[in-house]
């Protein structure tokens, strides 16, 4: 009866790929540690959970699910630097949530101005008079997620 009255279609954001970011053990990450935190911090945003660092370091990233204390939550993934070669691999996950967390919210903690900056780049140096309130506009458009004047 609704879709009488609604004729826009569903709009895919940006952000629904970040869902593969992390997959499986195994996969590599050729820009080392950092590309692995990048990846992370974008896969939990789409997913919709929070996690905490148990170790942090430029060879190795161990991280829970920040409901592992109070919900008993199992996800975890461990990932390691190959010396080798610079690439970072993914050591060990365990990708299910036994918390419930599987629903996206607009807002992250681990939201940040160099991520968005990322994100954005080719978009401003198209339009270089971009103001920042246009920034936090396009960006709940484009991936449905809110972000402050500050990280824009």
């Amino acid at each position: 009866m609704l879709s009488k009255y609604c004729h826009h279609e569903p709009k895919l954001l940006l952000i629904a790929s970040w869902a593969q970011a992390i997959r499986d053990v195994g996969q590599s990450f050729e820009g080392g540690v950092g590309q692995f935190r990048r990846a992370l911090k974008m896969y939990s945003m789409e997913v919709g959970f929070e996690y905490d660092f148990v170790k942090n370091t430029k060879e190795r990233v161990i991280a829970t699910c920040k409901r592992r204390g109070t919900n008993n939550c199992m996800w975890r993934v461990n990932a390691t630097l190959q010396k080798i070669n610079g690439y970072f691999y993914i050591r060990s996950l365990n990708n299910i949530h036994t918390c419930g967390a599987t629903i996206r919210t607009t807002k992250n903690s681990r939201m940040s101005s160099k991520l968005v900056a990322s994100l954005i780049r080719d978009k401003v140096r198209d339009k270089p008079l971009t103001r920042p309130t246009d920034v936090v506009y396009d960006f709940k458009e484009s991936y449905g997620l809110d972000i402050t004047y500050h990280h824009a």
